[in-house]
């Protein structure tokens, strides 16, 4: 809770805290630096000076200051003329506020709280804020420093206060500036804690005082003003007609109203305590739109508490995930590693195959050599035996024995001959090399391709592949198409390749660069939020574990010339027909719906129909950023860009800064036309044909929404899908844009 307790400002803890019209608090010391004069534009342009009081026109501050009641921090049973139209002859209009003379930005939202000649002294002080401090400092011991340090450190934490300095003081600084001698001696010097109770008291009889008449104390409530008034106030003042009950009774139904009872018991003595302080109270129609507003602050609180229940009991769920996370993943290692070895266990077997397979080989290698040398051997002793035979028969003497045998030897070595050439051939009959060469690549890339399957879907049949990247994909140009500013793209995979997804790419929409927009197994694909009237080229390509095919011929796809779009709010207080044209809203306070186009280029056009209009309230037209709160009026906040116009005059604004005011109103029938040229960064605004103000949009980029704010008694349609009118551009009509 302590950042609670802090200034936004100082970053301290809240010293003499007030409140702001936006509703945050801030040291009093801190918004007087904060605190600059009010910047108020001439009202006549021509002169130069504001027009005399009974113009009834308001300055800009005052335009800002009367937008919603809670504003200021006061109830108003009507609103402004400023925002009605002009007081009628002879009407009991009350005078408008005068305009502000400072101004106080918000350093936490950056709004701003305009206030009269008392500055930042004039604004309410927020005494819950500074009791709760008080409880904190208290409750957890919180060094108090010293009020009169100096330099650059920060203050010493003070040790003693003094009741009539009012003043706390640090050991130092009380030998210095506060000694015990002198006037000071009598002084009366307590510790800090003593100190911060005297404080509290003493503001607590000033704080219960009436601002009007300081000698009384204030004892009853207004409920009309929702202020604490004294008896002097309700009986003389302006308070006498008001609706008025007694402050305790009016604090303890306000506090029981807002109690949360547990359980059926609680319920009955919560609404036992109403009863009996209700029985002190006069039934009112004001009474009861107060206590229904506590009703509805209570079961408020109550949801907001089961939210942060609820938010307390997840954020411990995350913290006990931890373990979990831990066990998860000991669990996924485990299975990491028993996958692993098992590859291994594989790898390893097959290892052994492989080796007892050229260890076959081997033996096959070895035993044919051997076949082969016992062959050649036996051939050659044969043949070595025949040589000596032969040479032993040429000794022979006797030549009749010699020629006797002659032609059987020559007959028997020419046939040994011819056997020695045809069956000794000088080769192994097999080669000692092994011609075996491993391919380990496949299983190389597979091993740095393993990694985990993200997700699971159900096997399919995929066309056969022999380990090649996949074959380009193919455009079908009959089931591609471009609407509004959204373009569909189809595409159909190469017939005979393995495909494990598609990267997808288009350009700028101005025949730039490619970017990677979609990457998937579809192969359809549809984009959103492009230009309008830009021509995107689109290309695809198909990639599995192998590598990634080439991308195909670009196809070109056109987005829509003109924007047509509907109106879309998820707020309970609009009322939008089915087909998305026709809005109108349930709340008197200003609920802002978007377009379902964003715009970011080129130049639009859309009409604004006004249906039904009372004239008695302020209906503002413009664009916005999409993520803008749609609670205020269009305009208010730093993204949007409005005029908001009622019956007699308009104004553009832009960051809560109302600006060039016009004259000339709308009335049910009227048609109010905005033309948002991007080009030339502008936003002009035309009533039936005729233009009322355009606001310039320069170093505005991004994405920018159709938009309109409208409270009750006003009906809208829209119409899209419009040419911006030649003249408008500023183009003669004859000529052809």
């Amino acid at each position: 809770m302590e950042e609670e307790l802090r200034c936004a400002q100082c970053s301290g803890f809240y010293h003499v805290p007030v409140l702001l019209a936006c509703r945050h608090a801030m040291c009093l010391a801190c918004a007087r630096e904060l605190q600059k004069p009010a910047i108020v534009p001439p009202r006549n342009e021509e002169e130069g000076v504001a027009p005399p009081a009974e113009d009834h026109e308001t300055s800009e501050v005052d335009k800002l200051s009367v937008l919603s009641d809670a504003d200021s921090g006061v109830s108003c049973s009507s609103r402004p003329t400023s925002l009605v139209g002009a007081p009628e002859v002879g009407g009991n209009n009350e005078p408008l506020p005068p305009p502000p003379i400072y101004t106080i930005a918000c350093p936490q939202c950056g709004a701003a709280t305009p206030t009269d000649e008392a500055g930042a002294q004039g604004l309410t002080r927020y005494r819950v804020l500074a009791a709760v401090v008080d409880k904190h400092l208290e409750r957890y011991q919180v060094a108090e420093p010293c009020q009169l340090c100096e330099g650059s450190g920060a203050p010493r934490p003070a040790q003693v206060f003094c009741d009539q300095c009012l003043v706390f003081y640090c050991g130092p600084c009380r030998d210095s500036c506060h000694p015990d001698r002198g006037p000071l001696a009598a002084h009366w010097l307590v510790n800090v804690a003593e100190g911060r109770a005297l404080l509290r008291a003493r503001r607590r009889e000033r704080e219960g005082r009436c601002g009007h008449h300081p000698q009384e104390h204030v004892s009853m409530y207004c409920l009309t003003c929702r202020l604490p008034v004294c008896v002097l106030c309700l009986h003389h003042g302006r308070h006498h007609a008001h609706d008025v009950h007694a402050l305790n009774a009016v604090t303890k139904t306000h506090k029981v109203s807002e109690a949360s009872g547990e359980g059926e018991q609680g319920r009955w003595q919560v609404e036992g305590l109403v009863n009996s302080h209700l029985t002190c109270l006069k039934t009112t129609p004001v009474l009861d739109t107060f206590l229904m507003a506590q009703t509805e602050l209570s079961q408020a609180l109550q949801q907001l508490s089961e939210k942060a229940r609820a938010a307390t009991e997840f954020i411990h769920t995350l913290k006990t995930l931890s373990d979990e996370v831990h066990g998860n993943c000991r669990e996924v290692e485990g299975v990491i590693v028993a996958q692993v070895d098992a590859l291994v266990e594989a790898l390893q077997a097959r290892r052994t195959d492989l080796i007892n397979w050229v260890r076959r080989q081997r033996d096959t290698k070895v035993h044919a050599l051997r076949e082969q040398v016992q062959d050649y051997t036996h051939t050659l002793q044969s043949t070595t035996a025949t040589i000596h035979f032969c040479i032993e028969a040429l000794k022979e003497s006797d030549p009749a024995s010699f020629m006797e045998a002659q032609e059987v030897l020559e007959e028997r070595v020419c046939t040994m001959t011819r056997d020695w050439e045809q069956t000794m051939v000088p080769e192994p009959r097999i080669p000692p090399v092994f011609n075996l060469t491993l391919d380990d690549k496949t299983l190389l890339t597979a091993i740095q391709q393993l990694t985990f399957i993200q997700l699971k879907r159900p096997v399919v049949t995929q066309p056969k592949t022999d380990g090649s990247a996949p074959g380009t994909p193919s455009m079908i140009p009959l089931e591609c198409s471009a609407e509004n500013n959204s373009v569909t793209i189809a595409w159909a995979p190469h017939p005979t390749s393995c495909v494990t997804g598609y990267t997808l790419e288009i350009d700028d929409g101005s025949n730039g660069p490619f970017r990677e927009v979609y990457t998937g197994e579809e192969t359809v694909c549809t984009i959103d939020g492009l230009h309008f009237n830009s021509i995107y080229r689109a290309r695809v390509r198909a990639f599995n574990n192998t590598g990634n095919s080439s991308f195909c011929e670009p196809l070109c796809l056109q987005t829509a010339e003109v924007a047509w779009f509907t109106l879309e709010s998820n707020h309970l207080d609009h009322t939008i027909s089915e087909n998305g044209f026709t809005i109108s809203c349930d709340s008197y306070e200003h609920r802002v719906a978007l377009g379902s186009v964003g715009f970011s280029r080129g130049i639009h056009y859309w009409e604004f129909n006004i249906e039904k209009y009372d004239g008695n309230a302020d209906i503002a037209f413009g664009l916005s950023r999409i993520d803008i709160c749609k609670e205020m009026i269009l305009g208010k906040c730093g993204g949007s860009w409005s005029m908001y116009i009622d019956n007699e005059r308009s104004w553009l604004m832009h960051s809560g800064e109302h600006f060039n005011r016009s004259a000339g109103g709308v009335r049910t029938g009227d048609t109010v036309g905005l033309l948002l040229n991007l080009p030339e960064k502008t936003l002009g605004f035309y009533v039936n044909g005729d233009l009322q103000g355009y606001l310039s949009l320069t170093g505005v980029n991004g994405v920018l929404y159709p938009a309109v704010s409208l409270n009750r008694s006003v009906i809208l349609t829209v119409r899209t899908g419009l040419k911006p009118p030649k003249h408008y551009l500023g183009v003669p009509p004859e000529v052809e844009a």
